[in-house]
């Protein structure tokens, strides 16, 4: 089991701290590219302001929705919140929109980086986001909300293009389908807090650098970006954390 960032190791310093610990870098496969205001939700998370290596979704003025593996470099250190920044409400992975730096990092308390999960996290802002047309919070599921086999789930993102390839300069958008629970038991273990979305044939997907992006259903937000096997391969489908079953986590954060 790979979480996205392992698969892909960066070879670019951008300082003596950089040099010593290594950037999470996550996974879209088959998209198409997108306006901001067609995901105005969409938000990139850099090490400083140099390297764009994961996503989150906007879920109020101060508070961006991530996975729990952007909070940490491959060795496993959390990241100083003075190291990261936010970039809101622009289509390019540089330029425009709103940067913001990060406040307070809160992962979940019970993420596990060997099996994945609970791998979600909430990002604060000292500073609130000015929403408009390019700027604005996606709804969160309520209680009763359940992820099915063969919905339609929206992923966008400024990750890889395919395996081993580059990362575009403008946001990125595909849809895959939700994988029914035992087919994706077949090919992976994942808890009862994880779904999987892809295409049979694998030729949509995440790639490197999505991760912590968003899975949308029907307009609200049903899955975070999480981990799998490589990008868009055949069979493989891409493991998403399953926001509903983590509300209470979310609340509880935005009030700590």
């Amino acid at each position: 089991m790979n979480p996205l960032w392992l698969v892909v190791f960066l070879t670019v310093s951008v300082s003596a701290e950089y040099e010593n610990s290594s950037l999470p870098e996550d996974r879209i496969v088959g998209g198409v590219p997108i306006n901001i205001e067609d995901a105005p939700y969409q938000v990139g998370v850099y090490y400083y302001n140099d390297i764009i290596f994961c996503g989150g979704s906007i879920i109020t003025r101060y508070h961006v929705l991530t996975a729990a593996h952007c909070t940490y470099d491959q060795k496993s250190v959390q990241f100083k919140p003075s190291s990261l920044r936010i970039r809101a409400g622009s289509p390019y992975a540089f330029g425009l929109g709103e940067v913001h730096k990060v406040a307070k990092i809160v992962p979940h308390p019970y993420y596990d980086s060997r099996t994945m999960n609970n791998d979600i996290a909430i990002f604060k802002f000292e500073i609130g986001l000015t929403f408009g047309p390019n700027i604005a919070a996606i709804r969160l599921p309520s209680l009763d909300f359940v992820v099915k086999t063969n919905q339609d789930v929206r992923v966008s993102g400024w990750g890889l293009l395919r395996e081993e390839s580059i990362k575009p300069t403008q946001l990125q958008a595909v849809t895959v389908q939700v994988i029914s629970r035992t087919d994706c038991e077949a090919v992976y273990s994942i808890s009862s807090s994880m779904f999987c979305a892809g295409v049979p044939k694998g030729y949509k997907d995440a790639c490197h650098g999505d991760s912590g992006g968003p899975a949308v259903i029907n307009n609200i937000l049903a899955g975070v970006v999480s981990w799998g096997i490589g990008c868009a391969r055949p069979s493989q489908p891409g493991v998403y954390t399953d926001v509903v079953s983590h509300l209470g986590f979310i609340y509880h954060g935005l009030h700590s």
